[in-house]
């Protein structure tokens, strides 16, 4: 702060090591200014709040505080849904368990990754050859997850094409129904014939292209080939 005309400057009188000096110092800006030292600093106070500057520093420093608590209150918020999820999963395993134990199984805990692991027997065919067939066991697990969604993506391609045909063959089947009633009554007669495939035999069937699976048979109300 500049000294005043005609008198010390505060910063020599803060400075000053002896408090007679200071005393002195106080009596000469009374005499100057005719003000105590306590008016001159309540002086400088109400000044400074005037000032723009200061007032917006205030008003950021409150609204800093106010967002803290803000983020302070959302973060034991969320650590009170976390705390209760976890208690909610705990209770929901612990039914699971009362329930198996009801009903006389034994509840086993196991996730998609352990399933995934577990081999199972594929026929893969190397070539268009389908007469030359090489068995291997297969390791979903061994597969990256981009190969499994790759061929999940071709598998679910190719089930709709599929659908898509066979809404095509029922619906052209429905159209001639009158006219091939007599054939569709021949064909029912001779499923009946010995070796003739039987529900619940375990057959290969070819899932998707050039993969094969063995699986027992299912009954179906409808027998219709796509080509």
């Amino acid at each position: 702060m500049s000294s005043l005309p005609g008198c010390v400057s505060l910063d020599a009188a803060t400075a000053a090591p002896d408090s007679e000096d200071m005393t002195e110092l106080q009596q000469a800006v009374v005499e100057e200014l005719g003000i105590s030292m306590e008016e001159l600093r309540q002086f400088i106070d109400e000044m400074l709040e005037k000032m723009d500057c200061i007032q917006q520093r205030k008003k950021q420093l409150a609204e800093l505080e106010t967002w803290s608590l803000q983020k302070e209150s959302e973060v034991a918020y969320v650590d009170q849904l976390l705390d209760d999820a976890s208690r909610a999963v705990i209770n929901c395993e612990s039914l699971v368990k009362d329930f198996y134990s009801k009903l006389g199984l034994r509840y086993h805990h196991c996730s998609s990754e352990d399933e995934a692991s577990q081999p199972t027997e594929i026929i893969e065919i190397p070539d268009e050859d389908d007469d030359v067939l090489s068995i291997d066991s297969g390791d979903a697990g061994s597969r990256s997850p981009k190969d499994q969604l790759r061929e999940a993506m071709a598998a679910l391609r190719k089930s709709a094409q599929d659908v898509q045909k066979f809404m095509d063959a029922v619906n052209k089947k429905s159209s001639s129904q009158d006219l091939n009633k007599g054939t569709l009554g021949q064909m029912s007669g001779e499923l009946s014939k010995d070796g003739d495939l039987i529900v619940s035999m375990r057959i290969l069937g070819k899932k998707r292209t050039k993969t094969w699976h063995k699986a027992p048979l299912l009954p179906s109300r409808l027998l219709v080939c796509l080509n």
